[in-house]
């Protein structure tokens, strides 16, 4: 496998700072609007109450959300504080944005580890409804999207009732479940849908899936259980099984894709720990049935890398390959393997790749890879945004040192002239409100970054 490094000359556009080539716009939030939280999540959303694309992400390191104007980063609501978080150190857990009861409006939706579900109108920030369940809910990955029968779309959470565990750093938050169970909620907030203990433990794994893995326009679920991730459909039916030896027990990401044309459906890719990649699917021959998912392929990748974390379909004319990010030292690669998961390259810089999406940057109908990065040693204070070509070339970087975390937030064509802008967050975690508060003295930006403006 071919080992890529790239000098500072060889990439054609490369920008430092709060200015320069194919930076749109820049917010300080911290600033603007007394931001507390580094912000990994966040979204390009059109709303009624704005002109412009908004930016909804959440904010205050609470339970709580904000929609702020893509054109100049005036806030255009904030939440009310309905469920403050029972302490300091405890952190709202993810946010989505989709239409939850079908009526055509979009929804934002935050999901606390302390149980906490609250449903806001995206047009105003105003709270449609409020659960807050018996249970801890784990980091969920939330997504708005039909899983049962029911009318409107659905939320799936995993939970348990364990203490909070507090990791090395002495951070809060809510990871190892033993007797974990999978709640799906209707689209009012309510348990239409309760697995309980569906395993011993859930191997410390912390995201929740939900994909349409059989085509029929409703979504499955997988939890991570002990060594292995498990699926069921929107009836709480067990569907299959994908063991996970590697470290930690259960697979650190997923996707799910039309891999193989000469098997019928969608299959499952999955990343193993630190031994490699593995795809479940139904055997060419048969017809689809999630019920009789088998083991497609495998790889092994432990020379290449010590811990996968990140997975990504990279589509392409001639079909998709395959990109993998490693954001532990000491090999924090990037990966890129062909069709047949046979390695072709790995991008070494000296930052820790994170986060990988894809959009055609050049317009030359080829999808080009979009990553953030933060310094490796994780002490310098900077961090930077890549783009690069399926062949590990450089496109674009650009480089911050007020911040230790370059996250890729979304990327879309906001202003319509099919050319996709890139939305960042860069800041720094680990505060001394939890896990994903600002150091003290650190400041909360968004980019919008455009690589191939004129």
């Amino acid at each position: 496998m071919q080992i890529i490094e790239w000098s500072q000359e060889e990439i054609p556009v490369f920008g430092e700072g709060h200015t320069g080539p194919a930076i749109q716009r820049h917010f300080n939030l911290t600033r603007m609007h007394g931001e507390t939280e580094f912000l990994r999540h966040g979204f390009f959303v059109h709303i009624e109450s704005s002109d412009a694309p908004a930016i909804v992400t959440r904010t205050l390191n609470a339970n709580r959300a904000r929609a702020i104007s893509s054109e100049d980063g005036s806030t255009l609501w904030v939440s009310p504080e309905v469920a403050p978080p029972p302490d300091e150190s405890v952190q709202i857990s993810d946010i989505a944005v989709g239409d939850l009861d079908d009526d055509g409006t979009l929804e934002v939706v935050l999901a606390s580890y302390a149980g906490d579900v609250i449903c806001l109108n995206a047009s105003d920030g105003s709270v449609k409804w409020h659960r807050r369940l018996p249970w801890l809910i784990n980091n969920s990955l939330l997504k708005i999207c039909r899983i049962t029968d029911s009318p409107g779309a659905n939320l799936a959470l995993t939970v348990g009732q364990t203490e909070r565990r507090t990791d090395s750093s002495a951070y809060a938050r809510v990871n190892w479940l033993p007797d974990p169970s999978l709640a799906i909620l209707d689209s009012e907030g309510e348990v239409e849908v309760f697995i309980e203990a569906y395993d011993e433990d859930n191997s410390d794994g912390h995201m929740t899936w939900c994909e349409d893995i059989d085509g029929d326009g409703l979504h499955e679920v997988c939890v991570c259980g002990h060594e292995r991730a498990i699926w069921f459909d929107g009836t709480g039916e067990r569907l299959f099984e994908m063991p996970s030896e590697g470290e930690g027990g259960h697979p650190d990401d997923l996707i799910v894709h039309n891999w193989l044309p000469e098997c019928p459906g969608r299959e499952v890719l999955y990343l193993n720990g630190t031994i490699g990649v593995r795809m479940f699917g139904t055997a060419a021959g048969r017809m689809p049935d999630p019920r009789r998912f088998e083991l497609l392929a495998e790889v092994d990748l432990s020379e290449h890398s010590s811990h996968l974390q990140q997975i990504m379909a990279l589509p392409q004319p001639e079909g998709p390959k395959l990109v993998l990010a490693n954001i532990r030292d000491p090999h924090a690669l990037l990966l890129l393997l062909d069709g047949n998961f046979q390695p072709q390259w790995g991008l070494d810089l000296p930052i820790d790749i994170m986060h990988p999406h894809h959009a055609d940057v050049t317009g030359d109908g080829r999808q080009e890879i979009i990553c953030g990065g933060r310094d490796r040693e994780k002490t310098a204070g900077w961090c930077s945004l890549q783009v690069m070509t399926d062949r590990g070339e450089a496109l674009y970087q650009h480089r911050w040192d007020d911040g230790e975390i370059c996250w890729v937030l979304d990327v879309a064509d906001i202003d319509g002239d099919g050319r996709p802008e890139i939305l960042c967050s860069v800041g720094s975690n680990r505060g001394p409100q939890g896990r994903w508060s600002l150091p003290e003295g650190a400041e909360q930006s968004l980019y919008i970054i455009k690589p191939n403006a004129e």
